[in-house]
């Protein structure tokens, strides 16, 4: 089973990237599709940002690169990564944000799962758990299936080219057990920079212990964005 997993991307992003790269590429080929410097949400960019800074960490990391001038909105960027990956004959494509990454536990599974499924089904829905402020707490909240199928066989989806994450699609969508971390409301230092404010803007983020067993889940040691790094370190 070929799998590959892509992201749209931008340079201010390569500070948190790392954490999504070394799960999605224990299931297969990683894209990166890079929107370049500007056209993106982010409000406070870092004075030395590196314009080709997804291309380096593509290439330290060993992903596959691809830039496309942001087009205006997040589903026309995706379609356009869609459209690029098309000719390489994967049998699943797997769209994964800046600020998300696999659980151990769900990189084992997917390969499996994925094989196991009746051929009419087209295209995946997962869980999202959002960390929020640190590793031990979750928004319950927003613990749910994501609305969007996360993975789907190649030209089953076409996404609403606007900033809604809108999807059309063949086939049979299913609802997996299949959990999948969100870091955005983690990195809070971050985040205020990124959009100019924090955690105020999201009022109904709750933060929840995660309970003792974790929902049976692990994850890798996080790379940490420098402003929380140091916040983390009280350095």
């Amino acid at each position: 089973m070929k799998i590959a997993t892509y992201c749209i991307t931008f340079p201010e992003e390569i500070d948190i990237l790392p954490n999504m790269i070394g799960q999605a590429k224990k299931l297969g080929d990683v894209w990166l599709i890079d929107g370049g410097p500007t056209g993106h949400l982010c409000h406070h960019p870092r004075p030395d940002t590196d314009p080709w800074g997804v291309l380096r960490l593509s290439e330290d990391m060993g992903c596959i690169y691809a830039r496309n001038e942001w087009p205006g909105t997040p589903g026309a960027q995706r379609n356009h990564a869609l459209k690029v990956m098309e000719p390489y004959g994967y049998d699943w494509i797997i769209q994964n944000d800046s600020d998300e990454l696999w659980p151990d536990q769900s990189v084992e599974l997917i390969p499996g799962y994925l094989d196991a499924l009746p051929s009419n089904v087209t295209n995946i829905q997962v869980k999202v758990l959002p960390l929020v402020e640190d590793e031990d707490h979750y928004s319950k909240t927003y613990a749910h299936h994501l609305t969007h199928a996360r993975i789907n066989t190649p030209g089953a989806v076409r996404w609403g080219e606007t900033w809604h994450e809108h999807q059309f699609f063949e086939g049979e969508r299913w609802q997996s057990g299949l959990w999948l971390l969100h870091t955005n409301w983690l990195f809070t230092e971050r985040l205020k920079r990124i959009k100019g404010h924090g955690l105020e803007r999201w009022g109904n983020v709750d933060k929840t212990p995660l309970p003792p067993d974790r929902f049976e889940l692990t994850w890798p040691k996080l790379q940490y964005p420098p402003e929380d790094s140091a916040v983390a370190t009280g350095s």
